[in-house]
């Protein structure tokens, strides 16, 4: 779930060493297929929107090819619901469910499916450190209910009382308008993400710029529910050309990193490619 394939001098490094698999369904770059890198895209099996496909059934597709995967269909549910993708795969979060004796909701992030997706959120925003935690408890879960009584748990609140402190104060710190939520953040935890997806939730017409400074780094996360503007290459040509930047993903959702002396430079190129003049107001 990594678009690597935007930079294949990293791909052609870890050939150095390794054979890889790549199982992305970001928008193509360049082709990195070799005989030592397997690179597939949920564009080359389906029509569908790849911003919808996520990477866990994506996987879980292909593996169903070569084996019996029923028992997992919930680990692919998950990547599903949390990359906010349950519109395009009602039908078969609906069997997951009923395979699992899981009860749907309206709201995915209610069910089991969803909450597992924020605990592993949340571990993430905790901290990095606690991913391979994450892997572990789900590599040896049977059921979603494995995971949420795991050591995970202790995650989800400190987490969860950051980010509704920036969603309950976003009118007083971000700025705020109608057709555009630019709010720099300084939180303990690695929140930008979530807080993106939560606050474009919240207001599907808006274009949401999240911006989280942490040393000597700035990580943006960019969300438009409406796809409206493409946010994929709004941080692309953002960050481009300057050294130690990356920016990419999806027309809904994309991200960013750069060093945080180029910051200034990229958030006005953000807000003038958005028509806006330079925003002084930041959070504190």
């Amino acid at each position: 779930d990594l678009a690597l394939d935007e930079y294949p001098d990293v791909i052609l490094d870890m050939e150095r060493f390794s054979y890889v698999v790549v199982i992305d369904h970001h928008k193509i770059y360049h082709d990195i297929s070799s005989e030592k890198t397997i690179f597939i895209k949920a564009q080359f099996i389906s029509s569908r929107d790849p911003a919808a496909y996520a990477s866990s059934k994506l996987a879980y597709d292909l593996a169903c090819r070569v084996a019996h995967m029923r028992e997992f269909d919930w680990v692919a549910a998950i990547g599903i619901v949390g990359d906010c993708g349950s519109g395009e795969w009602g039908s078969f979060l609906l069997d997951v469910c009923k395979n699992n004796g899981i009860r749907p909701q309206s709201d995915w992030f209610k069910t089991d499916i969803g909450r597992v997706a924020h605990m592993i959120s949340c571990s993430e925003a905790y901290g990095i450190s606690n991913i391979p935690t994450c892997i572990k408890v789900m590599s040896s879960a049977h059921k979603p209910n494995d995971v949420l009584f795991s050591v995970l748990q202790r995650y989800v609140r400190p987490v969860e009382d950051e980010l509704n402190y920036y969603v309950k104060n976003i009118k007083r710190l971000a700025f705020f308008d109608t057709s555009l939520i630019f709010y720099d953040i300084k939180p303990k935890y690695h929140i930008k993400s979530a807080l993106s997806t939560i606050i474009g939730q919240l207001f599907l017409n808006r274009t949401v710029v999240i911006a989280h400074t942490r040393g000597r780094m700035v990580s943006i996360s960019a969300r438009r529910n409406d796809s409206a503007i493409a946010m994929n290459t709004l941080l692309e040509e953002a960050v481009k050309g300057f050294p130690q930047a990356s920016g990419g993903g999806h027309r809904q959702s994309a991200a960013a990193r750069l060093r945080k002396e180029n910051y200034g430079s990229v958030r006005e190129r953000i807000l003038t490619q958005l028509d806006y003049s330079p925003i002084s107001r930041t959070c504190a």
